[in-house]
């Protein structure tokens, strides 16, 4: 809802907990980004209530791919604002997309 996106958005630090995510550096890069990978989920957290688990990469996010640290927070920011959140996740190999309507 769009309550918990509120709630969710607007406390950056305590989201930060829930999950450790680090870069997803393409082999033989050079060290290229090409997503944000879970390393631990709290299993309470949003993250877990979203689907994802440990291992998944964040790759997009509303059709952009997701490249830098300073992008990822720019699409943190611009989620407040929006009705739809589709992500692109890469999961065991595979892509996958996540799709959530915010009412």
């Amino acid at each position: 809802s769009r309550g918990d996106l509120d709630k969710y958005t607007s406390d950056l630090p305590s989201i930060l907990k829930q999950a450790r995510m680090v870069p997803n550096i393409i082999p033989g890069s050079g060290g290229k980004i090409d997503g944000f990978r879970f390393v631990s989920i709290q299993p309470d957290s949003i993250f877990a209530k979203l689907g994802f688990k440990p291992g998944d990469i964040i790759k997009g996010v509303n059709d952009e791919a997701v490249t830098s640290p300073t992008q990822a927070m720019e699409m943190y920011q611009s989620m407040k604002s929006s009705d739809r959140l589709n992500l692109n996740i890469s999961r065991d190999g595979k892509d996958e997309v996540f799709d959530y309507t915010i009412e």
